[in-house]
Order: C-alpha cells, then sequence, then structure tokens
C-alpha cells in the first residue's frame, strides 16, 4: 500500500482545545508524579475523582515513561485528551488533534519506549471496502508528534476493536472480531515491519467467551487481558492475568476477582501501578505488586 498517498509527511503540533475540561484559572495546582496523587495499596481506589470525574472513560490513561504526559479517551468524543507538565506543575485536561487529516481519534497506548502512541480511528484506508476501526501510530518528534501512519494492511484486515498493546521488541497485541468473537492476536515485529497477526493460544482466547484489551508487559512475561460472555451483554467483564513459560506458551490465565469489573487494564512503565476502568467507567489504580504476587516461581 502507497501510504503517501494518503499521509502528509509533515509533523505536526498538537492541537489543544476546552472541550467541556476544566480552565487554567480555576484548575487546582497538581505537581508531582501521577497528577500528584496518593499511590495506591494492594486494594483498587480511584484515580484522581476530584480532577477526573466523568464516569465515562473509554481508555485508561496511559504514561510516558518519564510521567510527565498522560493520555485517555473519554467516551462521547472523537478525539484524546490529554495531560502534561509545564515546569513542575500538571495542566489542565484538554482534548487535542493528531492531524488535519483524520477526525476520529480513540484508544491511545504509549509503546514502553514513548517513542510510538498507538491509536485507533474509525475510517476506509484504500484496500478497505468499508469504514472500520484501524490501528495507526504517530511518532515522539520533540514536544509533538509525527503525522500518524496507519499500520499495515496484515493487521488493518483484521475487524479491531479496542485496546492494542506494544512490547519493547515492538511485538504488537490487540483484539480482532475476524472469527465473529472478540479474541486476543499477536503481530511479530520482524525485519522492520509487522508480520501476520496470529491468534494467540487456546489457554487466552475461549471458544464462547470474549477475550478484549490485552497489555503485554515490554518483555512479554505477561499479559492481562479482559473476558465477558457475550449472552451477558457485557455485565460481567474480568480481568486475568497469564505468564509465558519457559517453553514459550501461555500458561493458564489467573483471575483477578480482587480487581472487581475491568477494562483496559495496563501498567505503568516504571512498573508501579496497574490502571484500569472500574464499573461505571471510572478509572482505578492499584499497586501492581499484585500481578507480580501471582508470578509463578521458578
Amino acid at each position: 500500500m502507497n501510504h503517501k498517498a494518503i499521509i502528509i509527511g509533515i509533523i505536526l503540533p498538537v492541537l489543544f482545545g476546552s472541550a467541556g475540561h476544566a480552565q487554567q484559572h480555576d484548575f487546582p495546582v497538581l505537581k508531582g508524579p501521577y497528577l500528584g496523587q496518593k499511590p495506591p495499596g494492594t486494594t483498587p481506589t480511584l484515580f484522581a475523582p476530584h480532577i477526573l470525574p466523568s464516569s465515562s472513560f473509554h481508555t485508561s490513561p496511559t504514561f510516558m515513561p518519564d510521567g510527565r504526559e498522560t493520555y485517555w479517551k473519554m467516551q462521547g468524543t472523537s478525539t484524546i485528551s490529554m495531560m502534561k507538565t509545564a515546569g513542575d506543575l500538571w495542566t489542565p485536561p484538554a482534548e487535542i488533534s493528531l492531524s488535519s487529516l483524520l477526525i476520529d481519534f480513540r484508544d491511545p497506548m504509549i509503546s514502553p519506549d514513548g517513542k510510538r502512541m498507538f491509536f485507533l480511528s474509525k475510517g476506509k484506508l484504500p484496500f478497505q471496502s468499508e469504514e472500520k476501526e484501524n490501528i495507526w501510530c504517530v511518532d515522539k518528534k520533540g514536544d509533538g508528534w509525527s503525522e500518524p501512519q496507519p499500520l499495515n494492511e496484515r493487521i488493518n484486515s483484521h475487524r479491531i476493536h479496542w485496546q492494542v498493546s506494544s512490547a519493547s521488541n515492538k511485538n504488537l497485541y490487540f483484539t480482532s472480531r475476524n472469527t465473529g468473537i472478540e479474541d486476543i492476536y499477536c503481530s511479530v515485529y520482524r525485519h522492520g515491519e509487522y508480520q501476520n497477526p496470529e491468534r494467540l493460544e487456546n489457554t487466552i482466547n475461549t471458544e464462547n467467551m470474549c477475550e478484549t484489551t490485552p497489555y503485554v508487559s515490554p518483555d512479554e512475561s505477561f499479559l492481562i487481558f479482559s473476558r465477558w460472555d457475550p449472552k451477558d451483554s457485557g455485565q460481567s467483564i474480568q480481568a486475568l492475568v497469564s505468564f509465558l513459560t519457559k517453553n514459550g506458551h501461555w500458561d493458564m490465565p489467573r483471575k483477578l476477582d480482587f480487581l472487581g469489573y475491568c477494562l483496559c487494564p495496563q501498567v505503568t512503565s516504571d512498573g508501579r501501578y496497574l490502571f484500569f476502568i472500574g464499573d461505571g467507567f471510572v478509572i482505578k489504580w492499584v499497586s501492581a505488586k499484585v500481578i507480580e504476587e501471582l508470578r509463578p516461581k521458578g
């Protein structure tokens, strides 16, 4: 596919808009990591409820490795929201546009090295006959991002939905509906390009349940994802974690019942916190020690 036909190869600054968010003059002073919030323990708690009180989050926040920028998606909007530090203080939430060529921005996810952000955009690429969700990416360029580019046809031919996650080796994990039900796939990054996505083994993907919103650790040693019964209309959504065995297979997932309702799980780059969307589409966080305590010994 000739991406040059649809992509303008220039760097655009991030464009901000207020869109109902708090203005600077009435926004509280926030200083310190993670919006200056008190770190959680091993019991999930609401994240920044007085700063981000909405109950309509579509993704949990994804942070740059240095912790100085965070991005997320709200339901009912076609853009991505963000906050960043200016000096020592956090700016108010603002909606952003990554390009003048796209009108739909969804579900951002920062790569482990902070050099790339993946997101979804609904539209039609040249090889597609109808509009659908596709995975795009932007590369970090100074204080902004490069012009978005769609991932290749091997990936975007899939019926993609919701959160994607990249390992440090650039292997990409995402949800596909190609089999008629949501399953998790992995596209290996080799020779400078993404290979044909492969459905993860049956310890992860089940026959009658939907597996979705994967998060893979940077070293690919564990995978957190959500599972729900389509016959239950998604009312009971559960998080699970699977660890990669020495022979390269995903072990039987362990239920993370203590999280309750859970979508879009992801661990921060420093490995300290697990963020996720809880019941009511609110943002929660918990110490990532709860994952390490489940890791098989030896």
